[in-house]
């Protein structure tokens, strides 16, 4: 007899993005694949989703934003107390800002190929095959 398939709930993405466009363009490609999508304008209104119960799997960053930047977003992962088990995906340019800090991620990226590769590095991440 086969085994019934289990339906597992979709991955749930924060995307932290001050561009507002750019943010649009994630958020609707990642719904369009099947993913729940959490959004914040600035890194204040990111920390303030991550401290949310249930936290996000995914967290897609941009490291560049107004008030609070994408670094003290890591920064704040680092320190949280307890820790947060979430998949960072940084969307930046300022690889150096990384590499100098001990901060958490996974993967950055400095510039998207086009939309196939934004979901490919969430898929991955989220421990997914396309």
């Amino acid at each position: 007899m086969p085994t019934p398939s289990v339906r597992l709930r979709p991955a749930t993405v924060l995307v932290a993005e001050d561009n507002e466009d750019a943010r649009d363009l994630y958020a609707a490609l990642l719904e369009e694949d099947g993913f729940r999508v959490l959004l914040a304008k600035d890194g204040a209104q990111a920390i303030a989703t991550l401290k949310k119960r249930p936290t996000p799997d995914l967290l897609v960053l941009d490291l560049a934003m107004p008030k609070v930047s994408g670094l003290e977003v890591l920064r704040f992962l680092r320190d949280a107390n307890p820790p947060l088990k979430i998949r960072v995906l940084v969307l930046s340019a300022q690889l150096e800002s990384l590499l100098k800090e001990a901060v958490p991620f996974d993967t950055v990226c400095d510039k998207l190929s086009g939309p196939d590769q934004l979901l490919e590095l969430v898929h991955q991440l989220a421990g997914e095959r396309l």
